[in-house]
């Protein structure tokens, strides 16, 4: 079962591309993690997942437990 899915995230700030179709899926159970280099777009993901930022494209599905509540966006898909 799918805890998290993001399928092609795209941000982009002022014309420059800080993190360009990443896609991943995170499985329940799951040890989940990234690493890159500095400036690789880690921070912006984690935004862009937690609705801090609006993606320029992707479509993202969390799946919360019943009872755990989750304020970002549940299935969102932007375009």
């Amino acid at each position: 079962m799918s805890i998290i899915e993001a399928k092609d995230l795209t941000r982009k700030f002022n014309g420059f591309t800080a993190v360009d179709r990443v896609s991943f899926t995170v499985e329940k159970g799951d040890i989940f993690g990234y690493l890159d280099l500095n400036g690789a777009g880690k921070t912006t993901i984690v935004k862009v997942i937690s609705s801090l930022y609006s993606p320029q494209s992707v479509e993202i599905r969390i799946s919360a437990s019943k009872g755990q509540g989750y304020r970002g966006c549940q299935a969102c898909k932007s375009s």
